[in-house]
């Protein structure tokens, strides 16, 4: 997750049937950008298009990261989620995400300028200074420390949720609710040791020199004792092994896969919040190490200016088609399975 500096205002749309004068529980969770020039009244008339019930706005929050915070929100309430923006909450669930989105709001409020610097400084070169932490950027690392160790626990669970879904999807049983298949072309692949030795000068008009800077952050590695997704809240700690037995049940054939959506679902959430997190702490560290090359004890993020010869492999395809199609390859096309993020089941009762 990458938190960017996009204002705008994150809007919750419902419905209410036009007969009964009754309100769904459906409710759209959606987002307007500032600088698309439309509101969220504007938003709302165009779903109201096509629309037999009639749509109300319930609640509409500004915020400087509206894409950011749109995506938390649909992760951490992945588990009501219907289709695309739309989630099935009832009174309290709708007021618990109003108040995520405040919450959240006012986190990127905090933290805007911090995030804006961080990403300003990876393009700034380093010097030799060594930093001494201070206390809150010590606990902004003992945070990134443990979100990360959390998140790295919810992608390793996701996995063995993503592979048993496309071991019963290879079988014959129905899993379209589950996961979806995405076929994609293979990757065409420009040879350009071969272009280069075959027509020199060509190559040559395509050649330019670029600046950049580069440097990767490297943390200190730090001793984990125990996993522990305590950072995510109370219960965190007892879903993760609530799951870890909910997979073994349905690799060992126990249960069914469907066993696994709801907890594949709420997994969305732990993840979710921990990158949050992680985001929200990375982007304080850097902003304090400012132009240094190290804080002591916690990381070191030495930036350096490098020139390199960049071929512009766009503007040789659009010029010379030919060129580009005799030498280039295409690899073999590849399947690709993307869970679904929705509580949509047909087989699940009523």
């Amino acid at each position: 997750m990458a938190i960017n500096q996009t204002p705008g205002e994150i809007y919750f749309i419902t419905e209410e049937d036009l007969l009964t004068h009754d309100v769904s529980s459906y409710v759209k969770v959606g987002l307007v950008r500032e600088n698309e020039g439309r509101s969220s009244e504007e938003r709302l008339l165009e779903h109201q298009t096509g629309n037999p019930r009639k749509l109300s706005i319930y609640k509409k929050i500004r915020t400087p990261a509206v894409s950011a915070i749109e995506g938390v929100l649909h992760g951490l309430f992945a588990a009501n989620r219907v289709s695309g923006e739309w989630f099935d909450f009832d009174g309290a669930t709708l007021e618990r995400c109003v108040q995520e989105a405040e919450k959240l709001k006012l986190e990127a409020e905090a933290n805007i300028e911090i995030i804006a610097e961080a990403a300003r400084l990876k393009d700034v070169p380093s010097t030799d200074e060594i930093k001494k932490p201070t206390k809150l950027i010590q606990d902004f690392f003992s945070e990134y420390t443990e979100a990360t160790v959390c998140l790295s626990e919810c992608k390793s669970q996701d996995k063995a949720i993503r592979e048993l879904f496309i071991l019963a999807e290879t079988g014959t049983e129905d899993v379209g609710h589950l996961i979806e298949k995405q076929e994609r072309k293979g990757r065409t692949v420009l040879n350009k040791d071969l272009l280069e030795s075959a027509h020199p000068d060509i190559y040559s008009k395509y050649i330019s020199s670029e600046v950049s800077i580069s440097g990767r952050v490297s943390f200190v590695k730090v001793d984990v004792l125990e996993i522990s997704m305590r950072l995510l809240g109370d219960g965190a700690d007892e879903f993760m092994q609530d799951l870890r037995n909910a997979i073994e049940l349905v690799a060992t054939g126990v249960e069914p896969v469907d066993h696994l959506q709801d907890y594949s679902l709420r997994l969305a959430e732990f993840t979710t919040a921990a990158e949050w997190h992680q985001e929200i702490a990375l982007a304080n560290i850097k902003a304090f190490c400012g132009t240094a090359s190290e804080i002591e004890g916690i990381l070191k993020w030495a930036r350096v200016k490098n020139t390199k010869e960049v071929f512009n492999e766009k503007l040789f395809k659009e010029e010379q088609p030919e060129l580009y199609a005799k030498f280039s390859s295409t690899g073999d096309d590849v399947v690709a399975h993307k869970v679904k993020m929705t509580k949509a089941n047909p087989k699940k009762e009523k």
